[in-house]
């Protein structure tokens, strides 16, 4: 109850005073972590997009030395997902790195879970876009269930 109270985010020059104490202590190194922007094509598109336009202006404005983007940054590994990753994402200035989820690999691994390995059964054309766009990127070196992480990140996971 003693302890000193942050500024008003209204007087704090980066608009959030948990940041400015933070850099007031010069650290070697800043960093940000994004998870699960989950981009998808047709389920909740524009929000999903919004949101994501939102947080990279933040991100931009705060300038951390790194961003992680940490797995799920689509919903259904579909091509069309990952060019909405990549121009969301082609916008941030810091240099960042993903780390693949589940649905990065969807359609593309031979899932354990009966939620993930009834996927293709469930959705036969997204498997099929999928399958495509997988055969599609083994003619370019990329190859496993992360073929499309990889093909659309430039990560090798």
């Amino acid at each position: 109850m003693n302890a000193a109270r942050l500024p008003a985010v209204v007087d704090d020059p980066y608009g959030c005073p948990t940041y400015s104490a933070d850099l007031a202590a010069e650290p070697d190194f800043t960093f940000a972590l994004v998870a699960d922007p989950q981009f998808d094509r047709m389920k909740n598109r524009q929000t999903l997009i919004s949101r994501a336009t939102a947080a990279i202006d933040e991100l931009n404005r705060l300038k951390p030395a790194m961003v992680f983007v940490a797995g799920d940054l689509v919903n259904n590994n579909l091509p069309e997902e990952w060019d909405l990753f990549r121009q969301a994402f082609a916008r941030l200035i810091s240099p960042w790195y993903a780390a693949p989820g589940n649905h990065d690999v969807l359609f593309n691994y031979d899932f354990v879970e009966a939620s993930y390995s009834s996927a293709p059964a469930k959705n036969p054309e997204n498997d099929a876009i999928v399958k495509r766009a997988v055969a599609a990127a083994n003619n370019e070196n990329l190859t496993g269930p992360t073929a499309l992480f990889q093909k659309y990140t430039g990560s090798f996971a």
